[in-house]
């Protein structure tokens, strides 16, 4: 009918039923980088949980071993820290509402302490590196409640586009019937 002239907005429905299914790829491919961000930041979480253990224990006295165990997990965090930079890198060209990390950058983080930490081992040092590692898990705490938001929000706008999508495969079918 409508190559006839007549406009029986088929096309338009067509047309929007395409459009929502990009909508709705784009929305899950963004969704899945949001839980590799959620997934990242928790192994990083458990990381810096685990420095802080060893910290309190070197800044008790624990000696060269915990030291070092420590020292390890730090070294594992900034690893860590590099990966989530990468993915936050593919999030933010996929999607424009991007968790920022305001403080955190893992170059940076704890070398000059990190290198005191381990020349000059002593309560203040500890102290130091202590408290810089209990500053990067509250970061990561941020970021992870602000992931958490992001990928709350996008559930939401995808679970609108599937809505979406089902009414008009609904008036699609309709109009199948109709014709048919």
């Amino acid at each position: 009918m409508e190559a006839a002239g007549i406009r029986t907005g088929f096309s338009e429905l067509e047309e929007k039923l395409g459009i929502l299914e990009t909508e709705s790829i784009e929305v899950t491919d963004v969704l899945q980088l949001g839980n590799a961000l959620r997934w990242q930041l928790h192994r990083i979480m458990e990381i810096l949980q685990s420095a802080r253990n060893w910290g309190r224990v070197d800044l008790i006295g624990g000696g060269s071993t915990s030291s070092a165990l420590k020292r390890e997990r730090m070294e594992e965090t900034r690893k860590a820290l590099a990966e989530l930079d990468v993915i936050l890198g593919y999030f933010r060209k996929k999607f424009r509402e991007t968790p920022v990390v305001s403080k955190i950058s893992y170059e940076e983080w704890g070398d000059d302490l990190f290198a005191a930490d381990f020349l000059l081992d002593g309560f203040v040092i500890d102290a130091l590196v202590q408290v810089d590692i209990v500053d990067c898990q509250a970061e990561m705490e941020r970021l992870y409640e602000q992931t958490e938001r992001t990928c709350k929000s996008l559930r939401q706008k995808a679970d609108g586009i599937q809505a979406e999508k089902e009414s008009l495969q609904k008036k699609w079918l309709k109009y199948m019937e109709t014709i048919g």
